[in-house]
């Protein structure tokens, strides 16, 4: 037996680096799996029809910008930490617990701290009086970014820099840098976004993927997925499908990447950050549930076609993400 397993250590110590993020990856989905299934059931409650809950389930299997989280990339053990956090919060854990929870969303992406605001309105109605909820904020917030702290602090040992992790982000741009005053003036009117479609400008998709048609292009999909989720999400807050901690936490996730990257980038990679925005799969949820049974069909394919075209795509190098 020993023998057994020191031959399967030796293997996978050989195996690249590449592949281990990949499995990785791919084992922390299988967790996003399981606890998105539990808090499907534990925000429905009693008995109900579950097919909104079925059909949540494809689409958080099925939609193309998912295949990011086969991939190596960290939005899989994000995605786990997102929903352990709000499962928490869900069934009524105790705050040290959650604020804990939300820590490894930190640990994994700095966008966890988009957690804080749903957490804030759990102990808002947890505490029986509201000084008592400034007491806990104050207690528990520093613990809820215990990652991004302990990462900024391995930082500022090794490099001497706590925000190094913000700067290498400068490699990515793709526009030239602009006063704060006028990236807000193009953020409102939204210039991200249809910049990517006009020829002329920095973002234009065309500049930065000339083989492949708009139909196999993430750069020309980018803002549509954004876009997409934004109103997904609105559609949920406006039917009353999601949860005020649900909304918060899209509205934190969507404002963070869009308000720090989506200019820099050219909205580059925000179909991978609008991924994680589980909340909308509840959305889609509800509304394939509603719709004919072969429309619901033909959009399942048509996402696993393009689900497959991607990762086809992504595995020969040949997609801009």
């Amino acid at each position: 037996m020993y023998p057994l397993l020191i031959r399967i250590g030796s293997d996978v110590t050989r195996l690249s680096p590449q592949l281990c993020a990949v499995l990785t990856s791919n084992a922390a989905l299988l967790a996003a799996f399981a606890l998105f299934s539990h808090y499907l059931r534990a925000r429905r409650g009693g008995p109900g029809d579950d097919r909104p809950q079925n059909f949540a389930l494809w689409a958080f299997a099925l939609l193309p910008s998912t295949f990011f989280w086969r991939m190596g990339f960290s939005e899989s053990c994000f995605l786990a930490a997102v929903l352990l956090a709000m499962l928490g919060m869900r069934r009524r854990w105790p705050p040290l617990w959650i604020a804990l929870a939300i820590g490894l969303a930190t640990a994994c992406r700095p966008v966890g701290v988009a957690l804080l605001l749903p957490f804030g309105l759990y102990l808002w109605r947890q505490a029986g009086a509201r000084w008592l909820t400034l007491l806990r904020g104050a207690a528990l917030f520093p613990l809820a970014c215990w990652g991004l702290l302990g990462y900024m602090g391995y930082l500022h040992h090794e490099f001497g820099d706590a925000l190094a992790f913000a700067k290498t982000q400068e490699l990515w741009r793709n526009v030239p840098v602009v006063p704060w005053s006028e990236k807000a003036l193009m953020l409102v009117s939204l210039e991200p976004v249809w910049s990517v479609y006009v020829e002329g400008y920095p973002g234009y998709w065309r500049l930065h993927e000339r083989e492949h048609s708009a139909w196999f292009s993430l750069h020309f999909s980018n803002p549509i997925f954004f876009v997409g989720t934004a109103c997904l999400v609105g559609i949920g807050a406006w039917k009353r499908w999601l949860t005020d901690e649900e909304l918060l936490l899209s509205l934190g996730l969507l404002g963070m990447c869009y308000a720090t990257r989506a200019y820099e980038m050219s909205m580059q990679s925000q179909a991978r950050f609008a991924s994680v925005v589980f909340p909308v799969y509840i959305v889609l949820g509800h509304l394939l549930a509603r719709a004919p049974r072969w429309l619901a069909v033909a959009i399942f394919c048509l996402f696993a076609a393009y689900l497959f075209c991607y990762s086809a795509l992504f595995a020969t190098g040949s997609l801009f993400i």
